[in-house]
């Protein structure tokens, strides 16, 4: 334990009941849902009112509650290209639980094909072509520029890589899937949420964190 975080145990040894509160402890959760024993969560953070940051985490649910942090990505929210920035925006609400199942199997697909395999060629059977939003920064926001982006990948010196993927998770209308890529010669822990919706995916979500740079959640990027 570092020194700023004994000083901030001992204000709260010294302080009065109910009057200690962690001055960056303000997040909202955006997006939630609980698959198979498991709490998938999207979180949106304020930590120093300077700063955003996003958070998905996947969350082992013990009898007594939450159990462990299975995996967690966590990211600062730069603002670049895509008018949506903030990369929380788009419908939050499940629909019925009856579709997790196709839910799960489109973004496995997708994931499998496309992110890990590179290929293309099926793009469209999977993602609704006209509908289809993305809210990365970096990507215009339809599917033709997702599509462009990862063929461009395909092409670059050291391209984006899904080297592992680890667990796709979800609940009616949304799917996760949590990976490790390599980008750059280097690796990142990330994840991709999908909303989908009759068969086909028509939202997405995605974050990354150097592999090196990663700790888990504390009161400064609390979950």
């Amino acid at each position: 334990m570092d020194d700023q975080n004994l000083e901030a145990l001992s204000l709260r040894a010294d302080a009065p009941a109910m009057s200690f509160y962690p001055p960056n402890f303000r997040f909202e959760v955006i997006r939630s849902f609980e698959d198979d024993g498991r709490l998938f969560m999207h979180v949106a953070q304020n930590p120093d009112g300077q700063e955003n940051w996003v958070t998905m985490s996947l969350i082992g649910l013990g009898r007594n509650g939450a159990s462990g942090v299975q995996h967690q990505v966590t990211t600062r929210v730069h603002v670049t290209g895509n008018p949506d920035h903030t990369m929380i925006g788009g419908p939050r609400l499940l629909t019925s639980s009856e579709e997790t199942a196709t839910s799960k199997a489109v973004v496995r697909d997708f994931v499998d094909t496309v992110l890990v395999r590179g290929e293309t060629g099926r793009f469209g059977e999977m993602l609704d072509l006209t509908r289809f939003r993305t809210h990365n920064p970096r990507v215009a926001g339809g599917a033709a520029s997702l599509r462009r982006l990862i063929e461009a990948e395909k092409q670059a010196e050291q391209p984006l890589r899904y080297r592992r993927v680890h667990e796709i998770v979800g609940c009616a209308n949304f799917a996760a899937a949590f990976a490790t890529i390599e980008y750059r010669g280097k690796l990142y822990e990330a994840c991709d949420l999908f909303r989908v919706e009759a068969g086909l995916i028509v939202e997405h979500w995605d974050i990354a964190e150097a592999s090196a740079e990663r700790f888990l959640a504390s009161n400064d990027r609390a979950i």
